[in-house]
Parts: structure tokens; C-alpha cells; sequence
């Protein structure tokens, strides 16, 4: 890359592709540089430090998978974009496993950038939110399915990167795909309770 050419926005393209590829632990100012063609002081006219540049790489992230799902989710009834929108969101954990780390590691981190990096996360999923809401279930409910939702997927998905769950014969995409129904099956039965209640509330207000 031309020197002039260097922008924030390359910084965060290259850095991106170089963690996908080899991880945080093996990612360096030097090293980016290098890649860019430019002396690494160079870079600080652009960024402050390693740390801000893995803010925005998490930040991309998070931008990503949330095209990812959305796309996954488009003009499907409520039960398919969900199943959908599951495995559209462990295949991108698959394909893309050091920024689906760095995005999830930064967000539970004691910094500055913390709070944004939370939000970043969260946004990473909207689409899937999305699709919950369309079962109506009432706040509370809303909110602790989606924390279920949220500790599953990251907890299954944080165990096979680990070389967990291969014991017993049973594939891990048999697996996922149980856990998945089992989701859906628990949300469903929400709805129908909400729906009951809702009902209730009518009757009474006769």
C-alpha cells in the first residue's frame, strides 16, 4: 500500500484479516506496519495503539456477523429464521474464530472501551433479537430468553473451539442442531404462556 494512501479504514481491513488469520497473541504494531508498508510510527498518526486497533477490528467484527445474520434471517417465517439465524451464527464463529474471540474477550474487559465494545456485541446479534421479538413475548421474558440464548451459543461455541464435546459417537453438528431445536422449543413455549396470559388479562378486564 502507497504511504499516502494509509487511512484508519485500511488500518482496520489489514488488521482484521491479519488476527483472523493468526490470533491476537501474534498480532503487533510492528508486524501491521510491515504489512502496510510504512514505518510503524507512522501508524500512530492514525490510531493510538494496539488497543485501539483492536477495538475497531472488534467493532468490524460485530458489523459483520451482524450482515451475516441479517441476510440469514430475510423474508423467512419466524420459526426458520431462527433455526437459520443459529447456524448462520456458529458458522461465522467457525469461519472467523480469532475475531469472534477478540470481540466477546474485549467486551468483558475492564477498559475504557468496554461499554462500546458491549454494545458492539450486541448489536452483533440485533437480527436474532429481532426474530425472538417476533414471538411476543412479554419484557421480562425477552429479556431472560435472550440471555439464555446468548450463554448457549457462546458456551457451545466457546467448548468445540476448546477441543471439548467429542466424546460419545454423537457428531457435534447433531449436537447443535438438539440445542437449536431445544431453543426453539423453549421459545415457542413462552409465546404460547404469553399468549395465555394476555388472554387471561382480557377476559378480566370484561
Amino acid at each position: 500500500m502507497h504511504k499516502k494512501g494509509l487511512s484508519s479504514e485500511e488500518i482496520t481491513r489489514v488488521a482484521s484479516e491479519m488476527i483472523a488469520e493468526n490470533g491476537c497473541a501474534n498480532f503487533s504494531l510492528r508486524e501491521l506496519a510491515a504489512k502496510l508498508g510504512v514505518r510503524p510510527a507512522s501508524l500512530y498518526n492514525h490510531v493510538s495503539g494496539i488497543g485501539e486497533i483492536n477495538v475497531a477490528v472488534a467493532l468490524d467484527a460485530s458489523t459483520q456477523m451482524h450482515h451475516r445474520l441479517e441476510a440469514a434471517v430475510e423474508g423467512l417465517l419466524r420459526e426458520q429464521a431462527f433455526l437459520r439465524g443459529l447456524a448462520e451464527y456458529r458458522a461465522f464463529a467457525a469461519e472467523n474464530p480469532e475475531l469472534y474471540k477478540l470481540l466477546y474477550r474485549l467486551a468483558g474487559a475492564n477498559e475504557e472501551n468496554a461499554a462500546l465494545i458491549r454494545k458492539a456485541a450486541l448489536y452483533s446479534i440485533e437480527p436474532l433479537r429481532r426474530v425472538v421479538k417476533q414471538f411476543e413475548l412479554d419484557e421480562a421474558d425477552m429479556i431472560h430468553f435472550m440471555r439464555f440464548l446468548r450463554s448457549t451459543l457462546y458456551g457451545f461455541i466457546t467448548l468445540t473451539s476448546e477441543g471439548f464435546l467429542l466424546r460419545g459417537g454423537v457428531p457435534r453438528d447433531e449436537s447443535y442442531a438438539f440445542l437449536s431445536r431445544t431453543l426453539l422449543t423453549s421459545l415457542e413455549a413462552l409465546s404460547e404462556k404469553n399468549k395465555a396470559q394476555n388472554a387471561e388479562k382480557g377476559e378480566e378486564k370484561r
